[in-house]
């Protein structure tokens, strides 16, 4: 059986750890994502299509 020590167990406990576990910044950064595609999409006409940005930024949030 494996044990965990005294660190460890803090670090659990703490807000940073639940934080984390939390589906909170998949859902964040995706719609960070979402928001910035439609700017980026008019000055760069090197980026993807719209429908592939918003795909990859759904299946992000789905992550969470």
């Amino acid at each position: 059986m494996a044990t965990t020590s005294a660190s460890a167990l803090e670090y659990q406990r703490s807000t940073l750890y639940k934080l984390a576990a939390s589906p909170y910044p998949e859902w964040s950064l995706s719609a960070l994502c979402a928001a910035s595609i439609p700017a980026a999409a008019r000055l760069s006409p090197a980026m993807p299509h719209f429908g592939v940005l918003m795909g990859f930024s759904a299946i992000w949030a789905g992550s969470g």
